[in-house]
């Protein structure tokens, strides 16, 4: 993205949403390739704001839970883009493997202090939800989201 030009906090928050769709895409795809099942990740952040609820309506929540911080990368990406080394496409894969690494050392945080104990804990970079392969996974789908986001805000910037 050009640094003279500016998206809206609208249109980095579309980009993060729709970005969060190519990472959802990615991990659909990806995860059967990878031997990896598909599950955990949005019933856990459910369960963190609805304890007692069922396990449909955790998984509702979670995945909502999951797009609001699409939202939230979305407009932090576009704040931060210009201070990133490199050029677009690598700033997004940058910003993606550092959304990766913060929110892979804050699982087992939330895990500590997750309300439901049956709950399935992370561990440590959330090798304790699907082992390498899961942690490969998810590297890749932050990855995916980080290039889908920096794609997205440089044809913002290319109508601008």
């Amino acid at each position: 993205m050009d640094t003279r030009t500016r998206v809206s906090a609208a249109q980095a928050a579309l980009a993060g949403a729709v970005a969060w769709l190519a990472l959802n895409a990615l991990v659909y795809t990806a995860a059967p390739l990878l031997s990896v099942s598909l599950g955990t990740v949005a019933p856990f952040f459910g369960a963190l704001l609805l304890p007692t609820a069922d396990a449909g309506a955790q998984s509702r929540v979670g995945r909502a839970v999951l797009l609001a911080a699409a939202v939230v990368w979305g407009l932090m990406y576009a704040r931060v883009e210009p201070r990133l080394p490199g050029r677009g496409f690598l700033r997004g894969l940058l910003f993606g493997a550092l959304v990766w690494l913060g929110t892979a050392l804050v699982l087992p945080v939330l895990g500590a202090l997750h309300p439901v104990e049956t709950a399935a804990q992370p561990g440590f970079l959330g090798f304790a939800w699907q082992g390498t392969r899961g942690v490969v996974l998810s590297i890749l789908a932050h990855l995916g989201f980080g290039a889908a986001l920096a794609a997205l805000l440089h044809v913002q910037t290319r109508r601008l």
